[in-house]
Order: C-alpha cells, then structure tokens, then sequence
C-alpha cells in the first residue's frame, strides 16, 4: 500500500515538473515576428507590457499588476473568442492552465513572498504575451 502511495506520489511530481517545464519551453520559443505589441497597442487596451515593465520597480503594488494582468487576460481571450482566433489547441489549454496555476500561485504568496509572486506576475504577462502574438499572427494572415 505505502508502494503504492509513493509511486502514486512521485507520479505526480513528475507530472508537475513536466507540465511547468513543458510551458516554459513553450513561452520562450519567440516567433520571428512578435506580433504583441501591436495588438497591446490596439483599442483592447491591454497594459501587459506596461506591467512587465513595471515588475522591476520595487514599490509596485502587485494587487494592482495582477488586476492589470487577470483584465487583460479576460479582455484578450473574449476577443480571441468572438474573432475565433485559433492557435494550437494543446498549447492554449496548457497555457490557460498555467495561468490560473500562477494566478492562484501569485494570490497565495502576495504577502509572505513578493519575490516569487513577481516571477509568478512574469509568467502570467508572458502567458498573455504569448497569446496577444498568436492574435497578432492571424490578423495578418486574414
């Protein structure tokens, strides 16, 4: 039974180390035309980039980055949605699941560990990031 446990256990470490790592991978393989910033710039009015930026200044309110991202998340995947923007079904569950695992992540450590609620705030811009450019990406192919 312990057996069991363990393996049962280990299993799923090693699902989560793959899982994150497998998302990573997938965040920093940049397109050779990054697409993002023109569709932050759009009407959208998505200030992701503005919070990448801002999570290098120590008095930034991480409440408030984490406001900007979850509105800018929402606000891209209804868009993504309505102009049925497709991307790779598999990366864009991963990714949506990735980025609730941070946002949830980010919420339970705000206030013990800002450090590790800033690489959380990191990856859930870059998860938008990602997003924003495969919009990009099908825009101009239309």
């Amino acid at each position: 039974m312990s057996a069991s446990i363990a393996f049962v256990s280990i299993s799923v470490v090693l699902f989560a180390y793959w899982f994150r790592y497998t998302c990573l991978l997938i965040l920093s393989a940049r397109p050779t035309n990054d697409f993002a910033a023109r569709v932050a710039a759009t009407s959208l009015g998505l200030r992701f980039l503005h919070v990448q930026a801002s999570l290098s200044e120590q008095g930034a309110s991480l409440d408030l980055l984490q406001t900007g991202l979850d509105n800018d998340y929402v606000t891209l995947m209804r868009f993504m949605r309505e102009s049925k923007v497709r991307a790779d079904l598999v990366e864009a569950t991963m990714l949506k699941v990735h980025y609730a695992a941070m946002r949830t992540f980010c919420r339970v450590t705000r206030r013990m560990a800002p450090g590790s609620a800033r690489v959380a705030l990191r990856h859930m811009a870059d998860t938008i990031n990602y997003f924003a450019g495969i919009t990009g990406q099908c825009a101009t192919r239309a």
